[in-house]
């Protein structure tokens, strides 16, 4: 027996304003069974989550990219990533 997905979660690249997103709502409502789309407003919360988010990753991620000589150091990053999968 396979699995019953009940939902999807739907991220945006960015904050939208309210007025206009009824039109990516609509166009959401339209997909197949679709039952209900609610906009979840952009809190205080969202942007200290978005904030540490960055701040974890992009250090990493340069960490990444300048190591790529040292061969060591590449390896262990390396590592690291991919423990996180």
């Amino acid at each position: 027996m396979t699995d019953r997905i009940h939902s999807l979660t739907v991220v945006l690249e960015k904050n939208i304003r309210v007025d206009d997103v009824q039109c990516v709502v609509d166009a959401i409502k339209m997909v197949r069974c679709v039952s209900e789309v609610v906009p979840l407003v952009a809190d205080g919360e969202a942007y200290m989550a978005e904030s540490r988010a960055k701040d974890m990753w992009v250090p990493l991620i340069y960490d990444f990219v300048n190591c790529a000589r040292d061969h060591k150091k590449h390896q262990k990053l390396k590592a690291f990533l991919e423990s996180l999968k």
